[in-house]
C-alpha cells in the first residue's frame, strides 16, 4: 500500500476549489435568473436592461460557466479523494479527526474543538494540526 504525502497548501487546495464552486454557482444561479426574467441584477456585470438584445451572448456565458463549474467538481472530486487517502493514512485517531474537519468539512479552529470534545481548546486542535503538518515534506504530494 502506498501512502500519500501531502503539504499544507495541497490540503487547502480542496477548502480553495469548494469556495471557487460555491461562487460560480451562485453567478450561474444570477445568470440563469436574469435570462428568465426574475432579476435583472448580476453581479459584476452592468445593469441587465439591455438583456433583451443580447440573450444569446448570456446564454454562451451560462453555457461556458457550467463547463467551468463541472472542470471544478471533477478536480474537486480527485482533491477529495486524494485527501481522504492521506488523512486516512494517518495512525492518530485526533489527528485524524482534526484533519478531517478542517480540510474537508472546512471548519473553523474552534467548532472543531467543539467536534472533537474533551478538553479541546481551538488553539490546542489547531496547534496539533500544525505541529503534524510541519512534519511533512513541503511541496508538491508525494507517495512512498
Amino acid at each position: 500500500m502506498t501512502e500519500v504525502i501531502m503539504s499544507k497548501e495541497e490540503l487547502e487546495h480542496l477548502r480553495s476549489l469548494n469556495r471557487e464552486l460555491e461562487h460560480d454557482l451562485r453567478r450561474l444561479h444570477e445568470l440563469e435568473s436574469a435570462v428568465s426574467g426574475r432579476t435583472s441584477s448580476i453581479s459584476g456585470l452592468p445593469h441587465i436592461g439591455v438583456l433583451q438584445d443580447n440573450v444569446s451572448l448570456y446564454i454562451s456565458i451560462i453555457d461556458e460557466l457550467k463547463r467551468v463549474i463541472m472542470d471544478r467538481v471533477l478536480e474537486s472530486i480527485l482533491e477529495y479523494a486524494k485527501l481522504n487517502a492521506f488523512i486516512n493514512g494517518i495512525e492518530d485517531p485526533l489527528l485524524r479527526q482534526i484533519l478531517l474537519y478542517r480540510y474537508v468539512d472546512d471548519l473553523q479552529w474552534r467548532q472543531i474543538a467543539a467536534q472533537v470534545g474533551g478538553d479541546n481548546t481551538a488553539s490546542s486542535v489547531r496547534k496539533i494540526a500544525e505541529r503534524y503538518l510541519k512534519t511533512l515534506p513541503q511541496g508538491t504530494a508525494q507517495k512512498t
